[in-house]
């Protein structure tokens, strides 16, 4: 357990160093309030379209979905069954339909890109990490679409809020990697470059936004920490069962369990600022379901390898 472990220290060490970052700039007033709305609306509007375009022109190939349709295809299951139980379960826990919507999200949208990608990476190998990659594909196509449409604020369906630069993108290298193109190596490296500083820029968001919660917001609700136990530790031991009992492969088996193990998606929080609405819910339920990943995931990674 001591590699799990370690794979998800070190990355937690740059996480928080970045996310304290951004928290002393918000308590030090060293920069106008609005900085954390800027990073939001820069992550979400430029940063992560380009991230997205290398990583959809490069994954979403004939070769990739023929040799990986089975993953794929839990993948998309999997998605329809976390939000199904996500929609009435919400309303335990959100009151408003703002809160209402940003539990729904967390509920069913883990943080991948950001914790998942380079610790399953770590812990698992390239072999997993493929499989993931696939299987989240319908999962990175519905937080762009369905899921940002609900943390936007007014709740008012507008087709320019769901045709949003990410989406562009995602179908823009859907298409490159179906047909066999290849992005200009320009694109690749305006890619690579966004890839490079986008943890860093997510992270000083968060640690800003979080900057901007009382203690109150942070520890008056036992509502986030019970979620938190039913996004760390509840979903991922009945997906095993499950998964285990219908005799899956292990590589599909690992990589679902895996993916829905990870703390609650970053987005909670950066939509709802770049968009114009309040935060502070959304960034609540990251922080203390991301503080807790850091002991649940090399746990449950343990496990699987004990089990399997």
């Amino acid at each position: 357990m001591g590699g799990s472990f370690a794979v998800v220290f070190n990355k937690a060490v740059v996480l928080i160093i970045f996310a304290a970052i951004g928290f002393l700039l918000c308590k030090i007033k060293y920069i106008s309030a609005d900085f954390g709305i800027g990073l939001s609306k820069l992550l979400v509007f430029v940063i992560i379209p380009l991230l997205k375009l290398k990583t959809f022109a490069q994954n979403i190939t004939q070769y990739t979905i023929k040799n990986n349709i089975k993953c794929f295809i839990y993948g998309t299951v999997l998605l329809a069954v976390m939000f199904l139980i996500a929609l009435p379960m919400g309303r335990a826990f959100g009151k408003n339909h703002s809160t209402l919507n940003i539990y729904r999200y967390a509920l069913c949208i883990p943080n991948i890109s950001y914790f998942g990608y380079p610790v399953i990476s770590g812990m698992f190998g390239d072999g997993v990490l493929t499989n993931v990659m696939i299987m989240t594909i319908p999962l990175e196509m519905f937080i762009y679409t369905v899921g940002y449409y609900m943390l936007e604020p007014k709740k008012q369906f507008d087709l320019t809020k769901v045709v949003n630069p990410t989406v562009i993108a995602a179908v823009v290298g859907i298409i490159v990697g179906l047909t066999g193109f290849e992005l200009p190596q320009i694109v690749v490296r305006v890619c690579d470059a966004a890839g490079d500083c986008a943890m860093p820029i997510t992270m000083t968001a968060m640690g800003f936004l979080i900057g901007n919660v009382t203690v109150k917001q942070l520890f008056g609700s036992f509502k986030p920490y019970l979620l938190s136990v039913w996004r760390l530790i509840a979903v991922p031991a009945m997906l095993f069962g499950v998964l285990w009992l219908l005799k899956t492969d292990r590589n599909i088996l690992v990589a679902a369990v895996a993916i829905y193990s990870m703390p609650v998606c970053f987005n909670a929080a950066i939509f709802p600022g770049a968009l114009g609405g309040d935060s502070r819910s959304g960034t609540v339920l990251c922080f203390v379901s991301t503080v807790f990943a850091f002991v649940t995931v090399p746990l449950i990674f343990w496990a699987m390898q004990q089990l399997l």
